[in-house]
């Protein structure tokens, strides 16, 4: 994670400061690095994404307040709205794989593939967090969703009365997402397949 030489900055320090000149809240983090620094790391990151990736970018954000503090206090209105984002690639040969490889065993793994993209959605907004208001006292929460589903609450957690909490949509948190349909290269297709 640092740079090759003890005078340069670290690579990933950099990519912060950079981001305070762009303004593009990513960080591309190359897991060949990841590897390099910590095999357990690399190995819990691929094998636990949905926990990992989380936890890359609450500390990425961590260290970018600590090291940028005066630019956060000058855009912290443009902050909470762009999360700083980690973004993986360049994963290990133990992780490439061809589409027809795929089985059971790879979901909820990160693996790499290579393909064709055939067609992409426009980008549509995905429910993350729901907003729930009860009728009767007024008190709202948010409930995350969990597996692409949310439950809405029977009774209301402050005023205790059933069938009064109503989903309000205009407030429910929304995130960007998009569908691509990928499609095997010819040159792994088998000779007399379909793709």
């Amino acid at each position: 994670f640092d740079g090759d030489d003890a005078r340069e900055e670290p690579l990933y320090l950099a990519m912060m400061r950079q981001i305070t000149q762009d303004e593009k809240y990513n960080m591309n983090i190359n897991m060949h690095f990841v590897h390099d620094f910590s095999p357990v790391l690399y190995k819990h990151t691929v094998l636990y994404p949905a926990e990992m990736v989380v936890l890359f970018d609450v500390v990425i954000a961590t260290i970018f307040k600590q090291q940028h503090a005066a630019w956060v206090i000058m855009h912290e209105n443009a902050l909470p709205k762009a999360q700083l984002k980690a973004r993986f690639f360049n994963l290990r040969d133990d992780q490439r794989f061809k589409m027809r490889a795929l089985g059971p065993d790879h979901i909820d793994q990160m693996v790499a593939i290579t393909g064709m993209i055939t067609r992409v959605s426009s980008i549509i907004p995905e429910m993350h967090n729901a907003f729930f208001r009860c009728s009767v006292c007024g008190y709202s929460h948010y409930s995350p969703l969990h597996q692409g589903s949310v439950q809405q609450p029977s009774k209301c957690a402050h005023c205790d009365e059933s069938d009064c909490v109503d989903i309000e949509h205009n407030r429910c948190k929304f995130i960007d997402k998009q569908v691509v349909k990928l499609q095997e290269t010819p040159d792994s297709i088998p000779e007399g397949e379909t793709p």
